[in-house]
């Protein structure tokens, strides 16, 4: 019998450490599993988070492209309006000159200015405006009447007063060249103005310097030349370098 009690307690002895190696299993199952569902939460914030990133990403993309599109819209406005200002420019210049002239000559009938004493440069200008070719102004003063009268027609008009496209005249960057059309739809349109070629000297002078430009370079280019200023079409009689 002397061997049973140590074998006894040898057996509640192991008992007791099964007992609390269960304890501690059980514990960390808990741990374990408290860890799993933080896990789990922390990955569903985490999805909810980004989800949440995502949508806010989308959304200031499209903000930032309707934000570009209105900008690319204003950018387009106001380059249309700079070109309408720009090309309206010339037309309001030689509307000033005339009003000028007009208030010149109220000074002489309201004021009694002695006609010597009135600015002849700003009569002279005048006199310009009204009675001397300017593609620019006369441009701008068609465009004024697309959708009252049909395009076709004002193209014709512009093509027969200055013997080009109004984009060919624009695109001149030599101002002798502008100025020898001018020049040469001035002296064209003599007759119905004064019905009698008495410009004053000064004017068909400098008419005439500009027109030795045009022909100086056309006997230089004159095949290319030719072709840039006389495009064959309708409304050209060609008879500027012919």
């Amino acid at each position: 019998m002397s061997y049973i009690q140590p074998l006894r307690r040898l057996y509640l002895n192991s008992q007791r450490k099964l007992i609390d190696e269960r304890r501690a299993r059980r514990s960390v199952d808990r741990q374990l599993h408290d860890v799993r569902r933080q896990l789990a939460a922390a990955r569903e914030n985490h999805s909810q988070e980004m989800g949440r990133a995502k949508a806010e990403i989308t959304a200031l993309e499209k903000k930032h492209e309707e934000e570009l599109k209105g900008f690319e819209t204003l950018t387009q406005v106001s380059q249309r309006l700079k070109k309408e200002l720009e090309g309206k420019e010339a037309l309001y210049r030689v509307g000033l000159d005339a009003r000028l002239r007009f208030l010149e000559y109220a000074r002489e009938s309201i004021s009694g200015v002695n006609p010597g004493n009135l600015d002849q440069g700003v009569i002279a200008r005048r006199n310009d405006a009204a009675h001397r070719g300017h593609g620019e102004a006369d441009l701008a003063a068609l465009s004024c009447l697309r959708g009252v009268v049909p395009t076709a027609l004002l193209d014709a008009l512009f093509i027969d007063l200055y013997h080009c496209p109004t984009s060919r005249y624009l695109n001149w960057t030599e101002p002798k060249l502008r100025d020898a059309l001018n020049y040469q739809t001035s002296i064209r349109t003599l007759t119905i103005q004064n019905h009698s070629l008495n410009r004053p000297i000064r004017e068909r002078q400098s008419a005439m310097e500009h027109f030795q430009f045009i022909w100086e370079t056309y006997e230089r280019f004159r095949d290319s030349f030719k072709s840039l200023i006389m495009p064959r079409g309708p409304g050209l009689n060609g008879d500027l370098l012919s």
